[in-house]
């Protein structure tokens, strides 16, 4: 009996642990499934996060990629344009460069630079004045004396200006190829030796000019001397000071391109002043005749009627008259009065 109840515990013993072994493996087997479940459910989670990470990221690099491909063609093309801009900045470079030699060429024979500060310096006169009021090669007869009496001076530039000032003379041939000379010497001994011929030289052309564009009472009392560059200007006036002292003590004025200009266009602005003064002389005076005849009018006006007033008056009379004729008449024809039986003791007046 005491075994029977050993071994049925035992055999309850071994049954109760058999069982709760099988519910606690049940439980673990349960635990892991849904861990799983779990699992698979966090890695869809994560995998459409991901996705959505992927395609997100993908957009934006496809914007950035297109927006860089757009700046960079925009860069590119910028930088297309600049290179045809630096190749055409080269031809224009290449151009100025020609033009320059051709300019040291003219520089070099003084007949050409006469020729060419003359068309420089007809180019804008004629771009500033009317044709009226200035003349290329004018030539004016000038006393002289001695036997020679009359003589023809031809002046390079002529401008036409009522007096004061009167005409001035432009004279065009300034020594550039002699002035150049002195620029471009190779050593300070053989500068200073060109300086001196120059300075010479310029010191006499200076009192030609004097001499022939200063004419009194023909011309203006002074004369312009053109100087076909803005930098030989400068530098006469910076290096060479001498040469617009001594000009103005010959009464010959230094002008270069620009203060020509600036120069033409106030000459043109007083002469234009000075004709509306004289046009507004000439308006004045004609007013003042049209004043004349304005009062004569009036004067012959008033005799007109008086003289209408009159002839009214005297046409009123012969009215007057002819209603007593009428009435005389009228009376005459009365059977009464033909007959003598009512005759008036006096006709009436």
């Amino acid at each position: 009996m005491t075994e029977s109840i050993l071994i049925f515990g035992f055999t309850t013993i071994a049954i109760v642990t058999l069982l709760g072994g099988g519910i606690t493996l049940w439980r673990v087997l349960r635990s892991q499934v849904n861990s799983q479940e779990i699992t698979n459910q966090i890695s869809t989670q994560v995998m459409q996060q991901l996705e959505q990470k992927l395609s997100q990221d993908r957009q934006e690099i496809n914007v950035f990629l297109t927006e860089q491909n757009k700046s960079t063609n925009e860069s590119l093309a910028q930088i297309r344009e600049k290179v045809a801009a630096i190749q055409e900045s080269e031809k224009v470079l290449k151009e100025l460069n020609e033009q320059v030699g051709g300019l040291r060429q003219i520089f070099a024979n003084p007949k050409e630079t006469g020729l060419f500060g003359e068309t420089q310096l007809e180019s804008i006169i004629e771009s500033v004045l009317p044709p009226d009021m200035w003349e290329r090669e004018k030539e004016v007869e000038r006393s002289s004396p001695g036997p020679q009496g009359q003589q023809k001076v031809r002046f390079d530039f002529w401008i036409r200006l009522p007096d004061p000032p009167g005409p001035i003379g432009i004279d065009a041939k300034f020594p550039v190829a002699e002035f150049q000379k002195v620029l471009e010497a190779s050593d300070e001994t053989e500068r200073k030796k060109l300086a001196k011929d120059f300075r010479t030289n310029i010191s006499k052309k200076l009192s030609d000019i004097a001499a022939k564009y200063i004419i009194p009472g023909v011309t203006s009392d002074f004369a312009l001397m053109f100087i076909p560059s803005e930098a030989m200007y400068a530098t006469i006036h910076r290096d060479f000071d001498y040469i617009p002292f001594a000009a103005r003590g010959k009464k010959v004025f230094i002008v270069s391109p620009s203060n020509l200009m600036a120069s033409l266009y106030t000459i043109r602005s007083v002469t234009a002043t000075m004709k509306v003064q004289q046009n507004a002389k000439l308006i004045f005076d004609e007013f003042k005749k049209i004043t004349g005849d304005a009062i004569r009018l009036n004067e012959r006006a008033d005799l007109v009627r008086k003289r209408h007033e009159s002839l009214g008056k005297a046409v009123n009379d012969v009215q007057i008259s002819a209603i007593k004729v009428q009435k005389g008449i009228e009376k005459l024809e009365d059977p009464s009065v033909q007959n003598g039986t009512d005759l008036p003791d006096q006709l009436p007046n």
